[in-house]
């Protein structure tokens, strides 16, 4: 489809009130920038012996939102691991407030606090 601008300049050219060499530039609409949250959590002391039990289902409901394109990564922070860190795209707060509460993790007590910021992302590199 043609945008109005040229439109209007096919219009104005064929009255000849377009000067001879003008261009004129129709841009297609920006596509909505993805949005970004940051969830962190910090850990109980002694995660590692005390995951076992729920560290399958916890990196499954990780695994599920990556493969759908909601997760962009996640990862430990520290070692041995003090906490974790999730990057979620066009998530709503309230999504991933839905994810925490029903994490494995959260749900038995191994997440001792937990946080959601938005991310406004200005330099971006290839993974």
């Amino acid at each position: 489809m043609l945008c109005n601008a040229i439109r209007q300049s096919s219009r104005l050219a064929q009255h000849g009130r377009l000067s001879r060499g003008t261009s004129v530039r129709c841009m297609a609409s920006a596509a909505q920038a993805p949005t970004y949250h940051i969830l962190s959590y910090s850990y109980v002391k002694d995660i590692l012996e005390k995951r076992g039990p729920y560290r399958e289902a916890h990196l499954a409901a990780a695994q599920a939102k990556a493969d759908q394109g909601l997760m962009v990564m996640a990862g430990a922070v520290g070692s041995p691991p003090e906490g974790a860190t999730f990057i979620f795209r066009n998530q709503s707060q309230q999504d991933i407030e839905a994810f925490v509460q029903a994490d494995p993790y959260v749900k038995n007590g191994l997440v001792t606090s937990w946080k959601v910021s938005p991310y406004t992302v200005v330099v971006k590199g290839q993974l």
